[in-house]
C-alpha cells in the first residue's frame, strides 16, 4: 500500500513490523526528504492557544448530585431521567489556594508572621536542648560527687605523679568529705 505525504514529501508505504508481538504497522519513508511538520510558525502560534482554550471548555463540565429512593447519593454529568428526583448542581471548580489575589503588603505580612513563628519555634527548641544538656551535666556532676563521697568513707591513699602512695590524714579526709557533702546538698538536693 502506498501513499504520498502532504507538503511534497516522497511516497511512503506501510510495512508490518515483524519485531512487534502484535500486528502494528510502522510508516517507512523512502527517498530523499525530511519528515516533519511543514506548518508555518505563525499558524502554529495561532492554533496551539486556540486548542488549549477549546480544551478548557470541555473541562468546565457540569456535575449533578441527587438521592435515589433508597437514600443513596449519585453523581453524574447529566441530571436524572426521572422527573420525580430533583438534582442539585455541584460546583466542581478548582479553588484557588494561592495568594495571587492578595495585595503585596498582605502577602509580605503573612510571610513575616510565618518567619517569626518559625524563629520562635527554633528558639524554644534550642532552649529545650540546652536545658536537657545542663540537666544531664548536673546529673553527671551529682553522680561524681556521690562517688567521691563514697570513696572517702574508708582509709584514703593518694597517688602522686611519680606513683608514690601518700596516705590522707583523718583531718584532711573529713575536710574533703565535708566540702563535697556541702556541694552535693547545694546542687543535687
Amino acid at each position: 500500500m502506498t501513499f504520498t505525504w502532504q507538503y511534497g514529501l516522497e511516497p511512503a508505504y506501510f510495512k508490518k513490523n515483524k519485531q512487534a508481538k502484535q500486528s502494528k504497522y510502522v510508516v517507512v519513508c523512502e527517498g530523499v526528504g525530511q519528515v516533519g511538520n511543514k506548518m508555518p510558525k505563525s499558524f502554529q502560534q495561532l492554533v496551539v492557544p486556540v486548542l488549549l482554550i477549546v480544551a478548557s471548555f470541555s473541562i468546565q463540565a457540569e456535575m449533578y448530585q441527587w438521592r435515589d429512593d433508597q437514600g443513596r447519593i449519585h453523581y453524574s454529568d447529566k441530571p436524572p431521567v426521572d422527573a420525580e428526583q430533583k438534582a442539585d448542581k455541584v460546583d466542581i471548580r478548582v479553588k484557588n489556594n494561592d495568594f495571587n489575589y492578595m495585595d503585596e503588603d498582605r502577602m509580605e505580612s503573612v510571610r513575616r508572621e510565618e518567619v517569626n513563628k518559625q524563629v520562635q519555634e527554633d528558639i524554644q527548641l534550642e532552649e529545650q536542648i540546652k536545658n536537657a544538656k545542663t540537666e544531664e551535666r548536673k546529673q553527671l556532676k551529682c553522680k561524681r560527687l556521690k562517688n567521691n563521697l563514697k570513696s572517702l568513707e574508708g582509709p584514703v591513699v593518694l597517688v602522686d605523679k611519680d606513683g608514690n602512695q601518700i596516705p590522707m590524714t583523718e583531718k584532711e579526709r573529713a575536710e574533703k568529705a565535708e566540702e563535697w557533702r556541702k556541694l552535693y546538698q547545694k546542687h543535687c538536693s
